[in-house]
Parts: C-alpha cells; structure tokens; sequence
C-alpha cells in the first residue's frame, strides 16, 4: 500500500483552486468513487431481476441511465421497484403484493451482493486514489468521508481495501449520521462542518447522478468520478450538477501534479 509520506511525489503548492474558489476541504463517496464495489452490487441486481424474468443488459448505457436508473448508487429498494416496473409494465402491481416482492427482492438481492463480497477477498481502492488522497493530505486539506453506507457495511469495505488504515470513524459521515438519504444534500452539509469549512469551500466527489446532487445542492463544487464511463453516463452526472468529470483517479492524479505555485489546480473543462 502506497504509504502517505512517500517523498517521491512533490508538490508544488498547498493551494487547491478551482471555478476561482480556494478549496479548504475534500469529501468523497465511499462506494464506487473510491472502492469499486459496483460489478458486486450489479451482479446481485441482475441476478435478482433475473429470478423474476427481467434480463438487464448492463453492455447497454439506457440500462444504467434510463431502464433502472438508480441503479447506480441506490437506493436499494428504488432499484428494486424499477425492476419490478420493467416486468409488469402496463399491468402494474400494488398493496401488499408488491410490498412482499420488493422485500423478497431485496433480501435475495442483499444475500447474493454479501457472498460476492464475502468471496471476493481484498478489493483495493481505484487506480490512483490513493495518489490523490496523498496529495491532498500533503497540501494539509482535511478529507473525509459521505456515504450513505451502512457501518457495518462500510466497516467490512474499509477493512477489505485498507482504507481502515487511512480514516478514522469519528472523521466520516456515513447512514447512521445522516436522516435524509441522497439526492438530498445533508451528508454534504455534514462532510463540510466535521472538516470546519463551508460548503462552498468543500470538494466533492461523486460516481452517481444523485450523490453529485448531493453535493451541488449543498453548494459544493463536485467531481463526477463514473465507473461506468461512457456519453450517457457522463451526461447524466453534467446534468446532476457535476462542474467536471474525470474517468479515473489518475486523470486526477495528473492534473494535481501539473499545478504550479499561484496557478488554478483541477481548472479544466470538464469533457463528455
């Protein structure tokens, strides 16, 4: 594991600057931003719609922006409804019927996601991540954690990427924190006042449409990071607030280490 002092990385400034603000702090989503869990969560998606007798394609975008488009960062139960709506599609179901399946759903849906990951063993943090979280702690920039992840589940992904070694539970936001589940911007708001910073001053970054709503509607500047990169996705993370969109940790990487002394960092178009 890449070690947070490692004198080969120099850093020319320890000002983060972008859209003419001065970043005083950095939030990422735990789930997909930084640890790639997603081919777990979707395998267990397409497993359960199967037992139902829906076939996801996830080759094709419409199926991550427009079929089941929550399927990307949840919420769980959400997923599960837009699921069912492409079975009985003209011919919905409702009461207790349908509230009996969902949770059927997202039992077998929870019980195939914790066996993949449970077989999986150590599932490291994305490409370069760890790169960018040393760069930003040498520039003495707080960072943390907003996630709607569940503690336990959180405490088995740090535990299985190392991240445990990296960030304490005191310094993260996670379910139990927060009332209000994202789109709405509360974790965001919260991220923000552990770190002592405004909102305004916070740096997002964010896999999903609704985490980057997350973000921007508590006025921060965000990043969208997609794990599943490709036009559609890319627009639909631009059209829920993100300012720029990169395709991977070393995208990021690179842009920190091309910033000078008084030059903007992270300055550049974001591209679709």
């Amino acid at each position: 594991m890449l070690s947070l002092y490692d004198p080969s990385l120099l850093i020319m400034n320890k000002i983060l600057l972008m859209a003419g603000r001065e970043i005083k702090g950095v939030a990422f989503d735990l789930e997909g931003t930084v640890v790639n869990l997603e081919p777990l969560h979707f395998a267990a998606h397409v497993e359960t719609a199967k037992n139902i007798g829906v076939e996801l394609n996830l080759d094709d975008p419409r199926t991550l922006t427009e079929l089941v488009p929550n399927i990307i960062g949840g919420p769980p139960r959400t997923i599960m409804e837009q699921i069912i709506a492409l079975k009985y599609t003209g011919k919905p179901i409702a009461g207790e019927d349908l509230e009996k399946m969902i949770q059927q759903m997202l039992d077998e849906d929870r019980e195939i996601y914790l066996n993949l990951r449970q077989s999986a063993g150590e599932v490291p943090p994305r490409e370069g991540f760890l790169e960018v979280l040393q760069d930003l702690r040498r520039r003495e920039l707080p960072v943390t954690i907003g996630s709607y992840t569940s503690e336990e589940d959180a405490t088995e992904i740090f535990r299985i990427s190392g991240l445990d070694k990296l960030f304490d539970r005191k310094s993260i936001i996670l379910k139990e924190d927060v009332k209000n589940i994202k789109p709405n911007p509360e974790v965001y708001l919260k991220t923000a006042r552990m770190m002592g910073i405004d909102p305004k001053e916070q740096l997002v970054f964010e896999d999903s449409p609704l985490g980057t709503k997350a973000g921007a509607g508590a006025g921060s500047i965000v990043i969208g990071m997609p794990v599943f990169d490709n036009l559609l996705t890319r627009q639909a993370l631009k059209d829920s607030g993100a300012n720029l969109i990169f395709g991977s940790w070393n995208e990021v990487s690179l842009e920190l280490r091309r910033s000078k002394e008084g030059n903007p960092s992270l300055s550049k178009e974001g591209t679709l």
